[in-house]
């Protein structure tokens, strides 16, 4: 079975195109990049835990983030995650927190 008729390409005459075009792609990314704000780095790299809480009822992001906030958490990410019964809690690192 042959799949292809003509087996010769002239891949190295289309080499001036394919530089052009990978270094504008590269040039956008850079630009949005830039328009963006930089990267937004997740929890893998500034740090902090991830807490995915399960409860027998339906709780309020509201009551969680009243509690989180009495302990010294309130910068925290709260959301709910799947049912109204789980939720996902982020929490960084502070200024003053040492690694260990």
């Amino acid at each position: 079975m042959q799949l292809l008729i003509n087996k010769h390409f002239k891949i190295m005459a289309k080499r001036k195109f394919g530089y052009m075009f990978s270094g504008t792609l590269i040039l956008i990314s850079l630009v949005s990049l830039i328009f963006h704000g930089g990267l937004k780095y997740n929890i893998d790299f500034t740090g902090g835990m991830l807490l995915q809480l399960k409860f027998n009822k339906e709780v309020k992001i509201q009551d969680v983030r009243g509690i989180i906030s009495q302990h010294g958490f309130g910068d925290s990410e709260i959301k709910h995650f799947g049912t109204p019964e789980e939720i996902v809690i982020r929490v960084g690192l502070g200024q003053n927190d040492e690694e260990t």
